[in-house]
C-alpha cells in the first residue's frame, strides 16, 4: 500500500493506493469509519484504459484495466482493479450499501463498466455533470463558481502499461484524486450539503 498527500493547489488530500485485497479492505474500512463524512457521500470516478496482454496470455488480446477512485470528505482511495484476481468482498459490499451515495461525472457509464468488467454493482448513485445541474434546487452560482475553481491536472496520457508494480506518475495520481474530489464537491452543492 502506498500512502501520500496529494496537493491539488488549494487542498491537500490524504491518498492511499491499494493493489491487494488486504490493502483494499483497509482502505474501505477507513472510508466506512470516517466520522466527518456525516452525509455518507463518496466521490467516485474510474479511469479505464487498455493494456497489452500478459506474455503468458493464451488469447493474445489486450484487456481492459481501470483504476477506481473513491473520495470522502478527507481521503481518497485509489484501487487498481486490473491487479485483482478476485472481487474483494469489502469493495463489493461497500458499493451496495444503500446508506452511501456515490457521486460522479458520467456515473451511469462508470457503473455500467464496473458491472460489466468487474462484477460490481452500486446501489445509490448521483450524476454530477453539468447537464443535470438545472434539475436540482441548489445555488447555481455556487455551482458555476466551483466549476471555475476546479483545477484538473493536465495529463496527456496514462502510463502504459503500469505493470505489476502499479506505478503512477505524480500528475496521474493528481488527476485520479481530482476527479473523485470534484465529483464529491459538486454533489455536496447539488444536495445542498454545507
Amino acid at each position: 500500500m502506498s500512502e501520500m498527500v496529494v496537493n491539488l493547489g488549494h487542498v491537500k488530500i490524504d491518498t492511499t493506493i491499494a493493489t491487494t485485497e488486504e490493502e483494499i479492505n483497509e482502505g474501505i474500512q477507513a472510508l466506512l469509519s470516517n466520522t466527518s463524512n456525516h452525509n455518507r457521500l463518496i466521490g467516485l470516478d474510474m479511469i479505464t484504459f487498455r493494456v497489452a496482454p500478459e506474455p503468458s496470455s493464451t488469447s493474445g488480446k489486450p484487456s481492459n484495466a481501470a483504476i477506481l477512485q473513491l473520495y470522502d470528505s478527507t481521503q481518497c482511495l485509489i484501487i487498481w482493479l486490473h491487479s485483482l484476481h478476485d472481487v474483494p468482498e469489502s469493495l463489493y459490499n461497500f458499493l451496495i450499501l444503500p446508506a452511501f451515495t456515490f457521486a460522479g461525472f458520467g456515473i451511469k457509464d462508470t457503473i455500467a463498466s464496473l458491472k460489466k468488467d468487474y462484477g460490481y454493482v452500486c446501489k445509490n448513485v448521483l450524476e454530477v455533470g453539468r447537464a443535470v445541474w438545472t434539475s436540482y434546487k441548489c445555488d447555481t452560482q455556487l455551482l458555476r463558481d466551483e466549476f471555475v475553481y476546479m483545477r484538473i491536472p493536465q495529463v496527456s496520457s496514462i502510463s502504459k502499461p503500469w505493470g505489476s508494480s502499479f506505478e503512477l506518475t505524480e500528475d496521474e495520481i493528481k488527476l485520479a484524486v481530482s476527479n473523485a474530489f470534484y465529483a464529491f464537491r459538486i454533489a455536496k452543492i447539488l444536495l445542498n450539503i454545507r
